[in-house]
This record gives C-alpha cells, sequence and structure tokens, in this order.
C-alpha cells in the first residue's frame, strides 16, 4: 500500500482543534500538570474528557505533544484521573524534550514523539528537570482496507473486491425504471473500529475528466455516470487506501463472418425498407459443405474499458419486418414474424466472459427463411439481460424501458441482421431447331378460285387431337427441281389451302414439306434473367447462374406430360433446403393447344395467358420452361402492345421463376391478363409464398 510521507507542520495540521489529555495529580510543584496534543503553534487548548481516543495521524509521522502546567482541578469540574483503558497492552513511548518555556505563564513546554506505530499507545510526559510526569493513551488509526460492492440484488451478478486484488468491476444496471451503476465503499481501519466521521475523505480519480474530492463517512456510495476506470482513495489523514474501479458498459456488438461472408443489407426496395444493418445469407456455399455451416454466424459484443473476464448475457430477439407494416407478410409491429425456425435463432452460449481484448464473441444460429430479422441484445447483468425485451419496430428496449439502437449504459445491442437466399440456377436451351416440318406426298388438288387451291395430302399433319387451321400463315414447299412456295391460309387434318399468283396452283402430284409460321430458326435462345434479382428483391431473394449448363433435346412441342422428361436436371442431386437448386429451360412451344398456333388460338379465351402458353412450371424439384417462338409468335406479340420481345422474355422467365418459389396468379406481377404487370411489383401474398419456400 502506497503512503505518502507529509512533514511535521503539515501533519500536525491535519489534526484540526483536537485536543488530548487529562489531569492527573502528580505535576510541578503544587500545580496540577496536563500533557496535550495539539497542533503546533496553538496557545489555548481544547479541554476534552480524558480517555483513549483516536488521533488522526499518519502512524509514520512525527506527533507534537505539550506539557502545560494547571492546578490540580481547575474548574473544579472533577473529571477523573487518565483510565487505563482495559483490553490492550499499550506501547510505551517515551517524549524526548525539545524546548521549556515559561511553565507557569500558561505557555506549553514542546516535546516530540516519533516511531508511532497503527494501533493503541500510551504516551508519557516527563520532566527532566523535577521528574513529573503525565501520560495520555491515544489510537493511531491507519486505513488498512477499502472493499467497493456492486449494489445489485441478483446474487449471480454481485462482484466485491477483495484484500488481494484491490479491484471492483461496476455495471451498468436499470432497476426500479432508472439506471443504476453504483459502488458502495466501505473502510476499514485499523485498529477495527476506531473509525470517525471526518476522520478521512474520499478522493476519486477517473482515467478522463475532473477529480471529485469530498468529506464522507467510513461506509459511502459513489455513482458513476461514464464508463472508465477510476482510482478511489480512502484517506485518514495522509494514510490512505487506495482501489480502482471499473465502470464497464457494453460498447459495440457486431456481427462477424463464420462462413458465410457478411455485407451490407441492401433493403428490400420499397419506401419503408431503405435497408439497414447487415444480410447473410443463411445457405451452404458449396452443397457438400457440413449442413452446420450454413447458418452459423458470431455475434461479438466489446466492452469498454477494455478488461479481460467480464462476463456478458446475450439474448437475440426476432424484430419486426421493416419492409412491411401490415398484410398477409407482416400483421403488425410486434416482432416474432420470422419463418425460419427458431424464429429468434440460437445462441451457442447465453453468457460469456470477455478475451484479453475486452471481446467475447459467441456463435449464432440463424433462422434460414429470406426475410427474417434477428437483433441480439448484450448486457452486463443477468438482470439487465433479463430486462431487454421487443417493443420498438425492428428494435429492442432496456429496463428503463427506452429504445436501443446501438447501446445504452445498460446493454448494447448489435445490427439488424436479415436474411437472404440464393437460387442456385441452372439454364439450359433445347437443341437447335431440325427438322420443324412435315413431310406429305400430294394425291390431288381442288382449284376454289384463280388464286386458291386445296391441297390434298396422303397423311394427316394436325396434332393427334386433328386440330384446324394449325399450320395458318405456313408454308407449303415443293420438293425437287423447281419446286415453289406456297403461303398456307388454312388447314384441315389432311389438306391445306394456300394461296397463290392466278395461273400458278401448285402441282397435284409430288412431296412437299408442310412448314408452320414459325420465327425461330437455328439456335433457341436461353432464358432471360436480367430481371430476376430486381423483382425477386422484396422477398430477399438473388440468383446465381451458376450450375453447369446444358442441352435438352429439340421438340417442338412440349406439353405437361413431356416437360418433366424434356428438363435435363443435371444438378438436380444438389438440391436442397440449404442449398436451393432450380432448373429453368429454353425451350420451342407449349404443346399444340397452346402454341398460338391457329392465330385465333391467341384468343379463343384468354389472350394472354390460358391459350398462348409462354412459359410453364412444374414445382416443387421439377422446373421451368419458357417458350421462345411462342414469345416471337407475330400475333402472340401483337397482343402484348408496346412490348418487345425482350420485354416477354424476361417477363416471362421471371413470372415462371417466381412459380418455383410458390408464387401464384395474383393481381400483382403475376396477373394474367393485366396489361400493366410488367412494372408491378409482388404483392404481399406472392412475397409470403416466396419468403415461405423451404426448397424449391
Amino acid at each position: 500500500m502506497d503512503r505518502t510521507a507529509m512533514s511535521r507542520p503539515a501533519a500536525l495540521l491535519a489534526l484540526g482543534a483536537i485536543a488530548l489529555g487529562a489531569w492527573p495529580t502528580m505535576g510541578w510543584g503544587s500545580d496540577g500538570a496536563r500533557l496535550v496534543v495539539a497542533p503546533e503553534g496553538l496557545d489555548v487548548v481544547t479541554r476534552v474528557t480524558p480517555q483513549a481516543v483516536v488521533a488522526t495521524i499518519c502512524k509514520d509521522c512525527t506527533l507534537t505533544v505539550y506539557f502545560h502546567a494547571f492546578t490540580s482541578d481547575p474548574d473544579k469540574d472533577g473529571d477523573p484521573v487518565l483510565p487505563v483503558a482495559e483490553g490492550y497492552d499499550p506501547t510505551i513511548v517515551e517524549v524526548k524534550y525539545v524546548r521549556q518555556t515559561a511553565i507557569y505563564n500558561g505557555t506549553p513546554a514542546e516535546w516530540e514523539v516519533t516511531g508511532l506505530k497503527a494501533g493503541f499507545t500510551r504516551i508519557i510526559g516527563r520532566n527532566p528537570e523535577n521528574g513529573s510526569t503525565d501520560t495520555v493513551d491515544i489510537t493511531v488509526a491507519e486505513v488498512e482496507t477499502v472493499v467497493g460492492e456492486y449494489l445489485l440484488t441478483d446474487p449471480y451478478d454481485k462482484g466485491v473486491s477483495d484484500s488481494a486484488d484491490d479491484e471492483v468491476r461496476a455495471f451498468w444496471v436499470a432497476r426500479a425504471g432508472e439506471y443504476l451503476n453504483e459502488v458502495k465503499l466501505k473502510a476499514r481501519f485499523a485498529p477495527a473500529g476506531t473509525g470517525k466521521p471526518g476522520c478521512f475523505r474520499w478522493t476519486v480519480t477517473p482515467t478522463t475528466g475532473a477529480k471529485i474530492d469530498k468529506p464522507g463517512a467510513a461506509n459511502t456510495t459513489i455513482s458513476f455516470w461514464k464508463p472508465g476506470t477510476y482510482k478511489v482513495r480512502a484517506h485518514c489523514a495522509v494514510d490512505y487506501r487506495e482501489i480502482t474501479i471499473h465502470a464497464i458498459q457494453v460498447a459495440d456488438v457486431a456481427w462477424k463472418a463464420v462462413y458465410q461472408p457478411l455485407s451490407s443489407n441492401p433493403g428490400s426496395g420499397r419506401a419503408t425498407d431503405p435497408g439497414s444493418g447487415q444480410r447473410l445469407f443463411a445457405e451452404l456455399i458449396n452443397p457438400g459443405d457440413p449442413p452446420q455451416k450454413a447458418r452459423r454466424v458470431w455475434v461479438e459484443a466489446t466492452v469498454t474499458p477494455l478488461l479481460p473476464d467480464v462476463r456478458l448475457y446475450f439474448r437475440s430477439f426476432d424484430v419486426d419486418d421493416p419492409s412491411w407494416d401490415v398484410g398477409l407478410v407482416d400483421a403488425d409491429t410486434a416482432g416474432d414474424d420470422n419463418r425460419g425456425s427458431p424464429k429468434a435463432g440460437r445462441l451457442g452460449l447465453t453468457s460469456r466472459p470477455t478475451n484479453t481484448a475486452g471481446k467475447a464473441p459467441v456463435l449464432f444460429e440463424a433462422p434460414s427463411q429470406p426475410g427474417d430479422n434477428i437483433r441480439v441484445g448484450v448486457a452486463t447483468t443477468r438482470e439487465s439481460a433479463d430486462g431487454l425485451s421487443f417493443g420498438y419496430s425492428i428494435f429492442i428496449q432496456d429496463g428503463r424501458p427506452r429504445r436501443i439502437n446501438h447501446h445504452t449504459p445498460v446493454a448494447g445491442v448489435s445490427p439488424l441482421l436479415t436474411i437472404w437466399r440464393t437460387m442456385h440456377l441452372e439454364v439450359d436451351r433445347m437443341q437447335d431447331v431440325t427438322g420443324n416440318f412435315k413431310v406429305r406426298r400430294v394425291v390431288g388438288v381442288t382449284d376454289l378460285s384463280q388464286t386458291k387451291t386445296f391441297v390434298n395430302l396422303n397423311q394427316p399433319i394436325s396434332d393427334p387431337r386433328g386440330k384446324s387451321n394449325q399450320f395458318e400463315n405456313g408454308v407449303l414447299v415443293e420438293r425437287g427441281s423447281g419446286g415453289r412456295r406456297y403461303v398456307i391460309q388454312i388447314n384441315t387434318d389432311d389438306s391445306v389451302l394456300v394461296r397463290h399468283p392466278s395461273g400458278s396452283p401448285p402441282r397435284n402430284t409430288g412431296q412437299v414439306e408442310i412448314y408452320d409460321d414459325d420465327v425461330l430458326t437455328g439456335r433457341i435462345p436461353a432464358p432471360d434473367l436480367s430481371l430476376v434479382n430486381e423483382k425477386f428483391r422484396p422477398a430477399f431473394v438473388v440468383h446465381k447462374a451458376d450450375l453447369p449448363r446444358g442441352l435438352a433435346p429439340f421438340d417442338a412441342n412440349v406439353g405437361d406430360a413431356e416437360l418433366e422428361a424434356r428438363c435435363r436436371f443435371d444438378s438436380k442431386g444438389l438440391r436442397r433446403s440449404d442449398y436451393w437448386a432450380v432448373y429453368v429451360l429454353g425451350a420451342f412451344q407449349w404443346d399444340y393447344n397452346g402454341d398460338g398456333d391457329p392465330d385465333d388460338e391467341a384468343v379463343s379465351g384468354d389472350p394472354l395467358e390460358a391459350s398462348t402458353i409462354r412459359g410453364l412450371s412444374i414445382s416443387p424439384g421439377v422446373g421451368s420452361a419458357v417458350f421462345m417462338e411462342t414469345i416471337r409468335d407475330p400475333v402472340n406479340v401483337s397482343f402484348e402492345p408496346g412490348r418487345s420481345v425482350a420485354e416477354q422474355t424476361a417477363y416471362t422467365t421471371c413470372h415462371e421463376l417466381a412459380h418455383m418459389l410458390n408464387a401464384e396468379h395474383k393481381n400483382d406481377f403475376m396477373a394474367s391478363n393485366d396489361p400493366n404487370r410488367f412494372e408491378k411489383p409482388f404483392g404481399a401474398f406472392n412475397i409470403r409464398a416466396m419468403r415461405s419456400t423451404v426448397k424449391p
């Protein structure tokens, strides 16, 4: 324990006007004498009842005593002779004669006492000239122990210093509607029980800020309003003992990547959700990785001051969805709206001490559904952690209660963590267009007019259901030398009506090739993914076309029953709940009943969806097809005024992939007959469906 030496005058001035003494019967001549302890130079000594008293002096300093001459009982008050205190064996210290002045005029003779020790001491004053003596018993006190105790009722969170390390750690807590960060200070003196109010003062020296210096009692309470390190001294005269108090606060709570990298959360793009916090793709990067990696992230709390072995307490919360206020996605602002399990995620530990850097990382398992939102609150006491609750939109509140955005004196809180998911796409296309015509033999012709002729064929050319006019606006080409081309006006099951210049009808024999009015020849394009990320953003889903691509056999007309066979989903084995593998195929046309042939097929019922099929999805786990020829059919294009083939292709691709995430035909982007659907976002019903998808 460090002590500061003090000069004799300073030490004596610290005594104040305290006089200690007795009135013995012995003395000089016929007059009594009194031995007193008093400040240097004091002419009038305050009279006290003779008894053992506390001298508020440093035990290693020099004490000055004075020998006064009085009558044996000057004021006849009957004061007894100083008794010998019971229960101790006093140390006898002889007083060294320094000088003697006129004794009988009331001026004292002065002696010095050195070598005082903490405890009970008897001082004997002896006049070397005549042997007159007087004694006084005093107690020299020193500050032996200072203990700081944090004022908490929770026994798990109580921290008490001991004399070994002289250190107290005080934590912030909210109780009864206010913040508390108080330390109860207790000073113990040697010998025990001898401290008196006014014996000492307290000084508090913070790391930064003004020093506090105030008188105090042996027991006092000091409040700390800022985190930091404080040196606290209990003084008794110039003797003191010091302890260190750390007022600890959670300064930061941060998300740290474990497996998946973290990034800033761009939000849903809606006006109510411009983006905040961070996003985690709660999924596997590689489908062969251990599944437990998919949702792991660190939540790391930091305290100030940066101290080790500060136990922190963690709680996770399913906070409100900031992107929706009402409706099917989020019915209220009370949180508890996550779709993953568990809704608030799972903490690996609910409490942990800080490391040597003042940090406490805890492993966290996030929920896995897109749009789930999490925050973690961290407090320095169990009581404070138990007082945290959900209360303000995406925020949590402390025990005051008060909204916590970043941190308060009571607790710290992590940024918002929002879950996103990725569709890993295998984007295939059919092989190049080949053999997209029918070869038949002409068995006769019938002229209807000079420019129109029926050509009768040896076999049917329609689909198995015998649909008429399937080859409307197609072409008949005569095989052989000089073969001519004729535009097909209508057809039956086994004949076609062609238009021709006057006097140039088709031959009535030979082979012909029958072509539909298809636009695509050669390479079939792959689906257009350019709209997917923009449209799927409110569902917190993005795509990556990162699975190996392939070619499916060409088939001019693919019906429902054939689609699964035509979808060459080579990556299907990778598909799982923590790795969304999805298939999309660039195909030619749907079956004969929905390929836009004949031309009136597009208007026989719903012109945009029911009769002309631009795309088709079979979920879960099969895939989607985008029919590139049907989209390009001039008649079909005419039913989308102002919409280019590129726009229609991108829309259809996005539409079909949404079906893979369980979206349905609603009055939004998925509308089947709304010409404005291209600009519309997904509505609440479909956002809910997409965010609820577990395994596309």
